[in-house]
Order: structure tokens, then C-alpha cells, then sequence
């Protein structure tokens, strides 16, 4: 059993951190400035909602996180807290507050106190852009080309974390997640387009896709956080940033899919592609992790149209 400090712990891949950790027996206490719990309530039974431990804190406040992680006795923290792609472009001072500096403060309490390792949250946008990295297949050491500031402050924290285990022997482990959906998910890039390509047509109003009909490495949430449990749990490992995937699936396949759960669901696609990079090696988190997908797209997808259906008596 070990004791665990999950920062932004009430949010989208956080609840479901949270709840693979007390499932495995471990103890949680969330991180967080949002004093909102409504997505926990929903993705925790009420057993283990007693268990969890909350505390209202601010990433930013390097003392808040010390002594929090002393009352606590934390052993490890996995830092997912962070100001999403739209709201880090609209606020590019807060976003290097809260993205770079607050990251900073995570890595700087786990070595004051000596903790076992940090677990934090990067983006597989740190490769950049089809317009950038066109078909290239993308190791997962490759030179990364960062084409805004969310994903230029999750290189700049690799960066950071390279440095503490380089400098102080700091065990960091950073998770580039590809394009992240499911139940709850309601900020920024990802929850504008749930919004259109998910909830308007259970809603009976139309969704339209700023998109073409390229593939995008779609990860069920419940995916992502496996990975970052098992990031977690896993021995220490030679590898420091994983490139983690999803299944490829066309925007268009999608589409089809959502209309046969929702017929007559009225989707538009325009003709912007969309920002994502998908030729990207995943083998060290295979061999490393132990992590690959379990939930298809179809799976996936089935689950998120039911939970918008019962969220909305439709």
C-alpha cells in the first residue's frame, strides 16, 4: 500500500486515476483548486469516495504542496493538474504559471521530501502538427516541434523532469497522451469537440467539425488512466516520456459509428484538418509499462453515447 497525492485528482483522467489506486488497495488525496466533485461522485462507488481524501490547493503554491504531502505521508504524486490547450492559449501568463510553474513546484516538493517518483501528465503535441511533421513516423525520442504554448510548457516540462532525475535523482515519469475522450470531459479542445461529435446529437441538435476525415489516435479515458496507473506501479524504468496510443480511427468512422447509436444524428464535417500527429512509435510503453489499449472505439464511444443518454433522461 502506498499513499498517493493526485493534483487536479477531481478532473476528467484524475476520477479515474483515482479510483484504479483505492481498487488496487493504495490510499489517494486529491490536489485541487476546483473544489467541485461531481465527476468523482459519478466515477467512484460510494465505498471508496469514503476513502479519498480531499484538499482545496493551488499547484502554484510550493509550501501548500509540502505540507500537504507531509500531513499526508505521500509517497508518490501524480501531477495532473493544468490549464487545457484553449484555456492555455486565451491566458498565455496563467498558462506558464499554472503548466510550467506549478509543474515545477510538483518536481521541487517530491525532492525536498525525497518522494519515490512523479507521475505527470505531457501531450503527444510536443511533436507538433501534420502541417510540421507531415507522414513522418515519430519515434518516441524524436525531436519535438511544439506549435503552441500548452504544448510548448509540456515540453518545457520534460525538460524539467530530465533535469531533477539528471541533477537530483528525482523518478519521473512523463505520459504523452493521444487524443483523450469519455464521460466527463467538458474543457477545452477535446470537450469542444464531445460537444459536437457526442452530446448535440443526443441532444437532437447538429454538431459541426471544423475537420477533415483524417485519423486520429482515439484513447478512452479509461485507457489513459490505466496507463498512468501502471506508470505508477511499474519498477523503475530506463525510459522517462512515453508516447502513449489509442486506436486510429478516421473522424469519418467515428461519425458512423455515433449515427448508429444515434440515428439521424445530424453531423457536419468542414474542411480544416485537424491538429493532431498520429505516425508515432509507442513500443517503450508497450515493453516498459506494460500499457496498450483495451477499449475500442466502438466500445469506447458506446459508453460515452449511454452515459450522455442517462445524463440528459434521453
Amino acid at each position: 500500500m502506498e499513499r498517493y497525492l493526485i493534483t487536479g485528482g477531481n478532473g476528467f483522467i484524475g476520477a479515474f486515476v483515482a479510483r484504479l489506486l483505492l481498487k488496487n488497495g493504495d490510499e489517494a488525496v486529491t490536489f485541487n483548486v476546483d473544489p467541485d466533485r461531481s465527476h468523482l461522485l459519478r466515477v467512484l462507488d460510494p465505498e471508496d469516495y469514503k476513502r479519498l481524501v480531499f484538499v482545496l490547493g493551488d499547484v502554484t503554491d510550493l509550501s501548500s504542496l509540502i505540507r500537504t504531502c507531509q500531513q499526508y505521508q505521500i509517497d508518490k504524486i501524480i501531477h495532473m493538474a493544468g490549464l487545457l490547450s484553449i484555456d492555455a492559449s486565451a491566458n498565455p501568463i496563467a498558462a506558464v504559471k499554472v503548466n510550467i510553474e506549478g509543474t515545477v513546484n510538483v518536481l521541487d516538493a517530491a525532492r525536498i521530501l525525497n518522494l519515490k517518483r512523479v507521475v505527470y501528465a505531457s501531450t503527444l503535441g510536443v511533436f507538433g502538427t501534420p502541417g510540421t511533421r507531415g507522414n513522418e513516423y515519430i519515434k518516441n525520442d524524436s525531436p519535438h516541434a511544439p506549435a503552441n504554448i500548452y504544448s510548448a510548457a509540456k515540453t518545457f516540462n520534460e525538460v524539467c523532469a530530465a533535469h531533477y532525475t539528471n541533477q537530483w535523482g528525482l523518478d519521473t515519469i512523463g505520459l504523452r497522451y493521444s487524443f483523450v475522450y469519455g464521460e466527463g470531459q467538458t474543457r477545452g479542445f477535446t470537450g469542444a469537440l464531445t460537444q459536437e461529435l457526442f452530446e448535440n446529437p443526443v441532444l437532437g441538435k447538429p454538431g459541426k467539425l471544423p475537420y477533415t476525415e483524417e485519423n486520429v489516435s482515439w484513447m478512452y479515458v479509461e485507457d489513459a488512466a490505466r496507463a498512468t496507473f501502471l506508470a505508477s506501479q511499474v519498477a523503475k524504468t530506463k525510459t522517462k516520456a512515453f508516447s502513449l496510443d489509442g486506436y486510429l480511427c478516421s473522424i469519418r468512422e467515428v461519425i458512423a459509428i455515433v449515427q448508429k447509436l444515434i440515428p439521424g444524428a445530424d453531423i457536419t464535417l468542414l474542411n480544416t484538418p485537424a491538429p493532431l500527429v498520429n505516425n508515432y512509435d509507442c513500443t517503450p510503453a508497450r515493453e516498459e509499462l506494460g500499457y496498450a489499449p483495451q477499449w475500442t472505439v466502438e466500445q469506447g464511444i458506446e459508453r460515452l453515447v449511454g452515459y450522455l443518454k442517462k445524463v440528459h433522461n434521453r
